[in-house]
């Protein structure tokens, strides 16, 4: 079992080692981009997809930048390829291009029309959001998660928040509600007695369920330091040794009742010349 534990252990910190070094290999090729030198970017983002440690979403970000760099090269083939990789990762993807640039957002969302099945014609790429992210919550306390829609409104039929303690995989859902050109939910980080980071994007869709705009993304989600707060102490009624010492209480009566009972109902004697009643005396 000691050893079970110790190779678990260190399965993680060889993860979270290798985890590291892929990050930094995004950070360095974006950089690249960021530097207009994309024949050097789409290199560097190549070793993402090679490295067997990279996760779905890291590869995702690597064929977005890939996609983008070949575009910008005039290679319309090769970025059609490497967004349709994307897609394949995640149909919903939402371009993090830091350019905003509206020809390359119209190629992809061309691309996602022609690839993704059902997906069609009519996908907006003219919605844009605006959340201003609060800069920490306590856990167990609400707080209050906005969302204003600045263009294309009437585009978007509902807003979601995907939230999940750092380290978990999945996200758990929740709506929020319009209210007047905004959708807003009160929120409350699940209680912990310690810190945590939660993690967390918003996804606006369109009346036909598609994805027409993002703040962050399940790749690159924003992170929200939570202050641990004290679980709250537990009802005294609801203390294990109470019920058990109710449990005793009542076991003790019940043999009681039965002792009684039995002490009432004691047989008749058999010594001459008489009867002689025999009882039990504690």
């Amino acid at each position: 079992m000691i050893r079970l534990a110790l190779a678990l252990a260190l399965a993680f910190a060889l993860t979270g080692i290798a985890q590291a070094d892929v990050n930094g290999t995004l950070a360095d090729g974006e950089k690249r981009y960021a530097d207009q030198e994309y024949r050097a970017a789409i290199e560097t983002f190549q070793t993402v997809l090679g490295d067997s440690g990279s996760t779905r979403d890291q590869r995702a970000r690597a064929f977005e930048y890939i996609g983008l760099s070949w575009l910008i090269l005039g290679k319309k083939q090769r970025a059609r390829e490497a967004f349709e990789n994307v897609l394949s990762i995640d149909a919903h993807y939402a371009l993090s291009d830091p350019a905003r640039s509206p020809k390359l957002r119209e190629f992809f969302e061309e691309v996602r029309g022609s690839f993704v099945p059902g997906y069609g014609k009519g996908a907006s790429t003219e919605v844009e959001l605006e959340h201003a992210a609060p800069a920490g919550a306590i856990g167990g306390r609400p707080l209050e998660v906005a969302v204003v829609v600045t263009r294309g409104a009437p585009l978007v039929h509902d807003v979601a928040l995907h939230s999940r303690r750092q380290g978990l995989l999945a996200f758990s859902v929740e709506r929020l509600h319009p209210e007047s050109g905004r959708f807003a939910q009160s929120f409350a980080p699940p209680r912990e007695p310690t810190d945590y980071v939660l993690e967390y994007y918003l996804e606006a869709r369109d009346d036909q369920g598609r994805v027409v705009a993002r703040v962050a993304s399940p790749e690159r989600p924003l992170a929200l330091p939570v202050k641990g707060a004290p679980l709250p102490p537990v009802a005294w009624y609801k203390r294990w040794y109470v019920w058990a010492a109710v449990g005793a209480v009542v076991a003790g009566v019940a043999i009681g009742a039965t002792v009684a009972a039995t002490a009432q109902r004691a047989p008749d004697g058999s010594l001459p010349p008489g009867k002689v009643t025999l009882g039990l005396t504690f």
